[in-house]
């Protein structure tokens, strides 16, 4: 996947603070632990944690950007970000996580099979690739990242 910072920002409707505009990512990210270079950052806040705590050590890490939600860019303004990193403003970064999504979902002409309920999502998603990969070439889903 390739996306470059204009798309990201279009899409988001959200405000370069820093880096460079014509750039581009190559892979999306929640965990900072995960970056390796060419990433984007998604500060998402759980019940018990808060991705915006892990944005400096993403960048540190190596992924080329990060989103910051408005609110909590106050926290910021003293520590600064790493230069040469992109970092961009949006209002809320799980609505544009998975505006990018879908965005990028509809680049493709492909078939979608979701899976819901309650419990064995992940299990059943496992099942119907497995099959499914028999005969064609399957994405899906890694782990249980599929809450949304």
């Amino acid at each position: 996947m390739l996306i470059t910072v204009g798309e990201v920002l279009n899409v988001t409707g959200g405000e370069l603070l820093q880096g460079d505009p014509g750039g581009c990512f190559c892979r999306f990210i929640i965990d900072s632990r995960q970056a390796k270079g060419e990433e984007l950052f998604f500060p998402l806040q759980g019940e018990k944690e808060n991705g915006h705590r892990y944005i400096i050590h993403a960048l540190n890490n190596g992924a080329s950007g990060s989103l910051i939600e408005k609110r909590f860019l106050s926290d910021f303004y003293s520590a600064g970000f790493p230069g040469g990193k992109v970092v961009i403003v949006v209002d809320e970064s799980l609505r544009c996580l998975q505006e990018l999504a879908r965005y990028h979902r509809e680049k493709f002409s492909l078939p979608v099979i979701a899976v819901t309920g309650s419990n064995g999502k992940t299990t059943t998603k496992d099942f119907i690739s497995s099959v499914l990969s028999i005969r064609y070439n399957v994405f899906k889903t890694e782990g249980n990242l599929n809450n949304h």
